[in-house]
């Protein structure tokens, strides 16, 4: 047991840091042994295998990230009989061609690498080095076996380790909404993590996230445009004192459920979708062979209802715009470009970066004119920006409601004197004029919170209403 406990250890173990470790006392290796691991980093799991020479073949996978067929991280042992076994030996017996180089590791894929031992003269002999430099004949014998019993493990192994998460429930409250994650151990030994509202801290890019672009519609999948996102890591941590210390400790078999307040990251419609979702973690296991390692992987994927539309209240979308707003400021639509969304923007002078003081409505496919224009500067002082104008995003276009002449709330652009204020922000006063434009009167710029009543109009009580123009 000593013997596996010291191979298993430079297996799984990753140190921050560190890259290829050489097995000790690899001379004792049973004759025929080796392993090969792909990847691996501070940030990334690596996928492993190995085999003891003798019967015992087992597949270490710290990252399923990606792969369609695969979820949650683990550690899976397989005997091998008859047939099978006769396979394994003659693939690990690769190693010991004196085709294959040993010692010799690429610098560009240092995770990509072997440890065999080889029978030479008599004596157990270690031999390593990179995948790379294995001829292709010799590659393709070796992954042809391994290939195969590295998914008979993972699909009929005996699971030594095995963690799991999915989303367990997702329920409004008040103006968020609370995900339920369910994370399951259905292994043999104890695995432990600190809760992931310390994750943000730890310097390797650790995260926790759910989402779904899959909308089942009449019992079939449908991919959507809009997608269902929430970003974990971080966020309110709401039953973190069922775990006082920072630890969440799972026993063989047990699940435990982590609760946490978040918004969505997108616009996403109501529905019934197929929820997925990524981890990136350390974890520690039982077991003086499996101390602490990085892993990354999909969840298991499980059917959640949602019976609103996010935004769907003025507060959300004031929130929702406000992420997203800082999201796109970095990346306006440059004169000749499409505008990639519908919403409200607003024109940013080549050249100068002066902003204008009013927004305007353009719809995706929309293509930024290369002419010259003429508007308000932001500085409300009367003077105009002239040139040609680049465009940033400030918020949600104006949208039709369900009755004519309507709009959804909270997507208002105009407002007359004396409604309810649909969003908060800036306003200004405009009045038609005889020949059907508009005349700002600059002295009249106010910022109303929504739901409170818009000011009187002085100027022109009769013909003005109020523009907003951003917050």
């Amino acid at each position: 047991m000593k013997l596996l406990a010291t191979l298993i250890w430079s297996l799984l173990t990753m140190v921050l840091g560190e890259s290829f470790v050489m097995a000790k006392n690899t001379t004792t290796w049973p004759a025929g042994a080796f392993l090969v691991r792909w990847g691996g980093d501070v940030q990334y799991g690596s996928k492993e295998v190995y085999f003891d020479g003798k019967s015992k073949f087992y597949l270490a996978i710290g990252d399923t990230e990606g792969e369609e067929d695969r979820v949650g991280v683990g550690v899976f042992e397989l005997d091998l009989r008859n047939s099978d076994l006769a396979e394994m030996k003659s693939a690990g017996a690769v190693f010991c061609e004196k085709t294959v180089l040993d010692g010799k590791i690429d610098p560009s894929q240092p995770q990509v690498t072997f440890q065999a031992a080889c029978l030479e003269e008599g004596r157990t002999v270690e031999k390593y080095g990179s995948l790379k430099f294995i001829p292709n004949d010799l590659m393709d014998k070796l992954f042809s076996a391994v290939t195969k019993f590295q998914n008979q493990a993972w699909k009929d192994g005996v699971k030594l380790i095995k963690l799991d998460y999915s989303v367990e429930k997702i329920e409004r409250k008040n103006s968020a909404f609370v995900v339920s994650v369910r994370f399951v151990n259905s292994g043999r030994r104890v695995i432990r993590f600190k809760t992931p509202d310390q994750w943000l801290d730890d310097g390797v890019g650790s995260r926790l996230g759910v989402g779904s672009r899959t909308r089942i519609v009449n019992g079939k999948p449908e991919r959507m445009a809009d997608a269902w996102a929430f970003d974990l890591s971080g966020k309110s941590f709401i039953n973190r004192d069922e775990f006082r210390d920072g630890i969440v400790t799972l026993n063989q078999g047990e699940s435990k459920i982590l609760r946490f307040e978040a918004n969505p990251n997108y616009k996403a419609l109501r529905g019934e979708y197929e929820f997925t979702g990524i981890a990136f973690m350390n974890i520690k296991c039982e077991g003086e062979w499996w101390g602490g390692t990085r892993v990354d992987f999909n969840p298991i994927k499980t059917r959640i209802t949602i019976d609103r539309d996010y935004p769907s209240t003025p507060k959300e979308r004031e929130e929702w715009e406000a992420r997203h707003r800082d999201a796109l400021s970095s990346w306006p639509v440059k004169p000749g470009e499409a505008f990639p969304e519908d919403g409200l923007y607003r024109a940013v002078r080549v050249g100068t970066g002066s902003r204008s003081l009013q927004v305007q409505p353009f719809k995706a496919g929309d293509i930024a004119t290369t002419d010259d224009m003429r508007l308000l500067a932001g500085s409300a002082s009367g003077e105009y920006l002239n040139g040609r104008m680049q465009w940033v995003w400030e918020a949600s276009s104006p949208q039709r409601g369900s009755q004519p002449f309507t709009f959804v709330e909270g997507t208002e652009q105009f407002c007359k004197p004396g409604a309810v204020c649909p969003r908060s922000g800036r306003w200004v006063v405009r009045s038609m004029t005889h020949d059907w434009k508009y005349n700002h009167d600059l002295t009249q710029i106010v910022t109303v919170q929504q739901g409170k009543s818009m000011p009187a109009i002085q100027s022109d009580p009769r013909h003005g209403e109020w523009e907003w123009i951003g917050v």
